[in-house]
């Protein structure tokens, strides 16, 4: 288990743009369709700096 800096410093920057997307949005397009589609890519940022997978198995972990 090695540390990613790179994926944590995306998960991060993706998590502030998610925080930011919850405080000023409250309904709309934004909040509830791509609000969801970042925290796929959120998610798997966060396992792929502290995991070392396959990007196709990482994947397949963070949709279920």
């Amino acid at each position: 288990m090695t540390f990613k800096r790179t994926y944590f410093v995306l998960f991060i920057i993706i998590l502030l743009i998610e925080v930011c997307i919850a405080y000023f949005l409250k309904t709309g397009f934004i909040r509830h369709t791509f609000g969801d589609f970042l925290v796929v890519i959120l998610l798997y940022c966060l396992l792929k700096s502290f995991i070392n997978f396959k990007p196709i198995t990482m994947a397949i972990i963070v949709l279920f």
